[in-house]
């Protein structure tokens, strides 16, 4: 379940926990920076333990001329990318090599309109190949930068909501350790937290736990048909 929360309240939690609350040699701005970077810090950690977690999507428009597309402006990690040739028919695309960069540009291939294309990442575009010679559309799945924290006012939704306490305990040890203070007591209590959210977001389906996948049939047809050979 998701928190909506006010960067203000978040401070005034750690100013709580921090014992902060009649001092200001750490500042509200200070501690939004902290509350930022333990932000970071524990979205990047969910996203190892499950990449599915902040999930979403982007679908573009394929004009039929050419073969670089802009990656969406929030990209932090691609999780797959679909063709969605129809309404109701989507190809799981897979990956090319740089080393087979040139393997629709030579004697030995041939490359039909309606053969899966092919892709790679390169810095902030997408590169199909073969060039897509039909107008599609193609579904970028992918998890998105976390949002920064920036401002006192701002207001945020935050997933798990246990994040939330993460975040004021993470920042907490941060202005303890400014004033260098014992933190011994919350570096327990963070580490118990770390563990428990990383355990809570291992998984969101019990009952269709992650595990490994056929390659091979993807797309509903055994790769070694020769349409889908790399």
């Amino acid at each position: 379940m998701s928190m909506t929360v006010v960067v203000s309240d978040l401070i005034q939690d750690v100013r709580d926990l921090s014992d902060q609350n009649s001092s200001q040699f750490v500042t509200d701005a200070e501690i939004t920076r902290y509350l930022d970077k333990s932000y970071r810090d524990m979205y990047i950690r969910i996203v190892q333990q499950n990449s599915n977690f902040f999930e979403t999507t982007q679908t573009y428009t394929v004009n039929g001329a050419q073969d670089t597309y802009p990656l969406p402006t929030d990209f932090y990690k691609l999780c797959g990318i679909d063709l969605n040739t129809s309404s109701d028919i989507s190809i799981t695309l897979s990956p090319i090599n740089r080393n087979q960069r040139n393997i629709n540009k030579n004697v030995f291939s041939v490359a039909w309109n309606n053969t899966p294309w092919r892709y790679r990442i390169s810095a902030e575009n997408i590169i199909f190949t073969p060039v897509p010679l039909t107008t599609a559309t193609f579904t970028v799945w992918y998890i998105p930068d976390p949002t920064p924290i920036t401002s006192t006012t701002q207001t945020l939704v935050l997933t798990p909501s246990t994040i939330v306490d993460y975040l004021v305990i993470d920042s907490a040890i941060k202005c303890l350790q400014k004033e260098e203070s014992d933190t011994s007591n919350l570096l327990t209590d963070k580490q118990l937290m770390i563990e428990n959210i990383l355990q809570a977001c291992a998984t969101q389906d019990d009952s269709f736990p992650l595990r490994v996948t056929d390659m091979t049939t993807i797309n509903g047809v055994s790769m070694y048909n020769p349409l889908f050979r790399s």
